[in-house]
């Protein structure tokens, strides 16, 4: 069972508000995700899962269904790795992203280098700023392990399929023109050229027993 922190409840709650506000005049809707089986994905079908069970929340609060399948129909698909077609959206950590349905969210490696004894990643387990604790918080309470780079990327696949889906149901123009939270001090989008998600990196420096993070455009 999952446990929210006051803070995260009222943050939810006007999210909720919000979104309840943009889609208060659509019909209910059933946004069903596929995935490779999620015990295959190692820290990514985690992350998926993390994910879907927020989303199944927020779904229902809403007045929409959601789920996860593994075959079958379904609105878009999350994926390790970008497959060479599909006939549905697509959000994957890393690969090509050639298809206009096709998006990735991985940093690429040209996107920055850390500076002699740093590392670059796009999570960390003890990164706590801009909400990012209380996800980390939730991830570690329900799978009792730290929230990886790899697991964050499968929330933020979830989250980003979701909050499109709710803005309309042209999945892929919504994809393309979405702004959203993870968690990172700004609001994410997708590059309209590379597809992939635009978000700032976490440069990790260890000082002592002190882990220093700092968030990098």
């Amino acid at each position: 069972m999952t446990l929210w922190t006051r803070r995260h409840f009222l943050a939810t709650s006007t999210v909720m508000v919000v979104q309840r506000s943009l889609v208060a005049t659509q019909p209910s809707r059933a946004i069903t995700i596929a995935s490779e089986p999620l015990e295959q994905l190692g820290d990514y079908g985690l992350g998926v899962r993390l994910g879907a069970s927020e989303a199944e929340r927020a779904a229902m609060l809403l007045g929409h269904r959601f789920g996860i399948v593994h075959s079958g129909p379904a609105v878009a698909r999350v994926a390790g790795v970008a497959p060479a077609q599909s006939d549905v959206p697509v959000v994957a950590m890393r690969g090509a992203s050639g298809d206009e349905c096709v998006v990735v969210t991985e940093t690429p490696v040209e996107a920055g280098v850390a500076p002699d004894g740093a590392v670059l990643a796009d999570w960390h387990p003890e990164f706590r700023r801009y909400g990012a604790g209380e996800l980390n918080e939730r991830f570690e309470r329900a799978y009792d392990r730290p929230m990886t780079s790899p697991a964050w990327h499968g929330w933020i696949a979830v989250k980003a399929i979701v909050e499109a889906a709710l803005r309309g149901e042209d999945l892929c123009a919504e994809l393309a023109r979405l702004r959203f939270d993870g968690h990172k001090g700004r609001a994410l989008t997708f590059d309209p050229v590379s597809r992939r998600l635009r978000h700032p990196a976490l440069v990790i420096t260890k000082a002592g027993d002190r882990t220093i993070i700092e968030v990098v455009p």
